[in-house]
């Protein structure tokens, strides 16, 4: 969870900074999909296809997820009602994080 957070500041910060919310969107699906796969490899004793298609619905779902918040960052940082979306979609984001365990058990 805390890897997480620290993925989602890393997220706000690079699209708050570069203004942009594709490239920060991607790197957030990536760090997501790879410490998913890392945390399957070390916890379960599952095929590494399998792994392989756990990591890229992470990396779907963490990109689309990145992009919402990105977009929301850079475009509307100002508006509280826009403040609360971002933080209800924060909370999704963790929320995947906690399909890794389940899984590998």
């Amino acid at each position: 969870m805390l890897l997480s957070l620290l993925f989602l500041i890393i997220l706000a910060v690079l699209a708050y900074q570069t203004k942009k919310v594709v490239l920060p969107a991607i790197v957030f699906g990536v760090l997501k999909a790879i410490s998913s796969c890392f945390f399957i490899v070390a916890e379960s004793e599952l095929s590494y296809d399998t792994i392989g298609l756990l990591a890229g619905s992470q990396l779907l779902a963490n990109g689309l997820l990145g992009t919402a918040i990105a977009y929301l960052v850079v475009k509307h940082s100002q508006d509280w009602k826009f403040a609360i979306l971002t933080t209800v979609l924060a909370i999704v984001t963790f929320m995947t994080s906690a399909i890794d365990p389940i899984i590998a058990a």
